[in-house]
């Protein structure tokens, strides 16, 4: 058998899950088949075992990443200590930290959100996210500005990455050229500021994270990005997002 949950609180917060979700009082025997299963099947387990509705749906594709790690995480992620409709703080930046934030952004009306994530260099964890999607591209340089100077520690801004495709342009015009413009701006190898998503860069990029998370290399905090981790779909060697609207999950 498996060996039992790392901890009693684990079985606990799974107990009371199953009670609010189902109704059903899980017994010792329960458990004791659940561990044998996951012992059996690793990261076959929730395909087999699917235990709500997002991970049911995915198991029945070719998700991306080993979803039983991901479930794990996500189920024992802890709450931002900090938090409103649009920031989230997990921890304090520290005296001795270094830090970086990677900044996607979308066109601010809607359709999609403008994130961007805070992480801790040494230990890489994720310290911070800010997401939204109501932010021009200039809005959301303000904001990244804001976390930025937020982790600026002993005199040191944070690097920002932003990537430059599409509406990428216009933020990192706001950073670079309206003041107060921000002095540690990501340059590409082409020494162009900002990071290039293409043909070659994107599935490398995937590749490394995915490995990064599933191995823990890469501590992820927000259970936003845990969802986003659930819905990566393999397609045929093409690393893809499912999007899932409220009556259901569509490409």
């Amino acid at each position: 058998l498996e060996p039992q949950p790392t901890t009693l609180e684990e079985r606990i917060k799974l107990k009371i899950q199953v009670k609010l979700k189902w109704g059903i009082d899980l017994s010792p025997e329960q458990f004791a088949f659940r561990r044998m299963k996951k012992s059996d099947l690793k990261s076959l387990f929730i395909q087999e075992y699917p235990e709500d509705d997002q991970t049911c749906f995915l198991a029945s594709g070719n998700a991306a990443m080993d979803l039983l790690v991901v479930k794990e995480m996500m189920d024992a992620a802890l709450p931002a200590i900090e938090q409103s409709e649009w920031f989230k703080l997990y921890e304090k930046p520290r005296p001795d930290g270094v830090y970086i934030i990677g900044a996607d952004v979308a066109e601010g009306v809607r359709s999609d959100y403008s994130v961007g994530v805070a992480i801790e260099c040494k230990s890489l964890r994720q310290v911070a996210q800010i997401r939204s999607n109501q932010w021009s591209p200039a809005q959301f340089a303000d904001k990244l500005k804001d976390l930025g100077t937020r982790f600026t520690v002993r005199g040191r801004p944070p690097e920002i990455a932003v990537e430059r495709n599409n509406h990428g342009h216009a933020c990192i015009l706001a950073l670079d050229s309206i003041a107060p413009t921000w002095p540690n701006l990501f340059q590409d190898k082409d020494e162009r500021l900002g990071w290039k998503t293409d043909m070659v860069s994107r599935p490398l990029m995937l590749d490394t994270f995915i490995d990064a998370v599933e191995n823990r290399r890469y501590i992820v905090r927000d259970r936003d990005t845990f969802s986003e981790c659930l819905t990566l779909v393999d397609n045929d060697g093409k690393i893809e997002a499912v999007w899932r609207s409220p009556s259901g999950y569509s490409d």
